[in-house]
């Protein structure tokens, strides 16, 4: 049965970098273990519609597709 979703273990954490606190994310794709690291959320966010844009459309199940 093709994948219809995604899955992931996601994770925050601060920081000092030049005595400033900064959150650090990281993505971890529950199916292949696979673990991406962010500086921001806006890498987050490009990274996640990235994904999302690259799910082959046969991978939906006809009336499935959102």
């Amino acid at each position: 049965m093709p994948v219809q979703y995604r899955s992931y273990l996601l994770r925050l954490w601060h920081t000092r970098v030049e005595g400033k606190r900064k959150w650090r994310i990281s993505l971890q794709d529950s199916e292949t273990g696979r673990t991406k690291k962010f500086a921001n959320l806006d890498e987050l966010v490009n990274c996640l519609k990235h994904d999302m844009n690259n799910i082959p459309a046969s991978d939906f199940a006809e009336g499935q597709r959102q």
